[in-house]
């Protein structure tokens, strides 16, 4: 059966047209490189709270490999488990204000602030080679992941990322959300 977007809900279509974010739901592996519960879970709790509209599991940075390691459903599970139960507080309010009033031109002086971030984060100057693991590193500082372990053994930092991820947090301060994780980091990992 093939699924088109007449199929959807409309709750689901009029969230999309209003605009939302679905990120990539990275895969939390403890260091033994098996599923982390407590801090997947907690990822999942902080991605609703932070406003997303959903969360893309299966994906490259829940790292491909997770469905060979029997991980997919697990995964999938703790997800939809945690965002049935979980209360949503939208943080992209800024940029649906910026739509909705016409002044998308507000957002221009965060754009080189978030190009940064995303050459950081997921390793451009290496080929995206240490995407994940540049994920994993911002998650580890802000103590929501224990490690930066990737499924793959291969995966890690490349030379010099973890340098740029903290040039970034150093030069846009703005653009983190390390209070918004402090605040929430006992409560989404009791």
């Amino acid at each position: 059966m093939v699924l088109t977007w007449t199929d959807w809900p409309t709750g689901v279509l009029e969230k999309l047209r209003q605009g939302t974010v679905i990120p990539a739901h990275l895969l939390a592996p403890d260091s033994g490189r098996r599923l982390d519960v407590r801090r997947q879970r907690a990822l999942s709790r902080y991605y609703i709270d932070a406003g997303a509209g959903g969360l893309a599991v299966g994906v490259h940075s829940t790292q491909f490999a997770i469905r060979e390691a029997g991980l997919y459903e697990d995964v999938l599970r703790l997800a939809v488990d945690t965002a049935a139960d979980w209360a949503k507080q939208p943080l992209f309010t800024r940029i649906q204000c910026a739509v909705e009033s016409d002044r998308v031109d507000d957002l221009l002086p965060i754009a080189a602030g978030v190009t940064d971030c995303n050459a950081a984060f997921f390793d451009v100057a290496n080929n995206f080679r240490g995407s994940i693991a540049g994920c994993h590193e911002v998650l580890r500082r802000q103590d929501l992941f224990e490690g930066i372990w990737c499924l793959d053994p291969t995966e890690a930092l490349s030379t010099g990322q973890a340098d740029a991820i903290e040039r970034f947090m150093l030069l846009y301060p703005e653009l983190g959300d390390d209070a918004f994780v402090a605040a929430n980091r006992e409560r989404w990992l009791p």
